[in-house]
C-alpha cells in the first residue's frame, strides 16, 4: 500500500492556520493474468479448458453471452470450462478480490464457429485400387466452420489434393479452422 498525506490550511488577509493533515491509503489492485492462449475459437459443442494466474482470491468468472459461450468454474478455481452453445462471439471475464477489498478483473473472447467435418475421396479418375508401387490420388473436403480453412497434414503438405501409395496408407490431418 502507499500512503499519501493531505493537508488543508485555511486563513484570511494572507495569514494561514495551522493546516489539517489527512492520510489516505492506496492499496494495490490484485494482480490477475489468463495464461491459457487467447482469444480461443471453438466449434459449436466444443469444449475447453483456461487457465488464469492471480495474486488474489477468485470472486467468479462470467459470461457476456451465456446463450454462445457457458464458463463454469473448476477445482482449482482459476480454472474455467468453456463450452460453445452457438455460433457468434462472447466475452468471458475472471474478477478476483484481494485481502484489502481491491477488485480487478481480466477479459478475452471466444469466437464460436459452426461445427465442421471432412470427407476423403479419390480425386477424379483416381485408381481405388492399387498394386504395389502405384499411386492414386485422395481429396479432401471440409464442410461447415467458416472458410478458408488450412489443412496441414503430418507431413508437413498444405494442398487438399495428396498423392498416396500403398507404401503411405496413414495419414494425419489436422484442419486449421479460422
Amino acid at each position: 500500500p502507499v500512503s499519501v498525506n493531505y493537508t488543508i490550511f485555511t486563513g484570511a488577509n494572507g495569514c494561514l492556520n495551522s493546516g489539517e493533515t489527512i492520510t489516505v491509503v492506496v492499496n494495490p489492485l490484485p494482480e490477475v493474468n489468463i495464461i491459457s492462449p487467447t482469444p480461443v475459437n471453438l466449434a459449436t459443442n466444443a469444449t475447453q479448458i483456461v487457465e488464469a494466474s492471480t495474486t488474489g482470491t477468485v470472486v467468479g468468472w462470467s459470461s457476456s453471452n451465456t446463450s454462445i459461450v457457458e464458463v463454469t468454474a473448476e477445482i482449482p478455481d482459476t480454472k474455467a470450462k468453456l463450452t460453445a452453445k452457438a455460433e457468434g462471439i462472447a466475452q468471458i471475464t475472471l474478477e478476483v478480490k484481494n485481502a484489502s477489498g481491491c477488485i480487478n478483473q481480466v477479459s478475452f473472447t471466444v469466437n464460436v464457429g459452426a461445427e465442421n467435418t471432412a470427407t476423403m475421396s479419390l480425386a477424379n479418375g483416381a485408381a481405388s485400387q492399387l498394386c504395389n508401387g502405384d499411386n492414386t490420388t485422395l481429396q479432401m473436403e471440409i464442410t461447415g466452420g467458416k472458410a478458408p480453412f488450412t489443412v496441414i497434414y503430418h507431413d508437413g503438405a498444405a494442398n487438399q489434393t495428396i498423392s498416396v501409395s500403398s507404401s503411405n496408407g496413414k495419414f494425419q490431418v489436422t484442419p486449421d479452422i479460422n
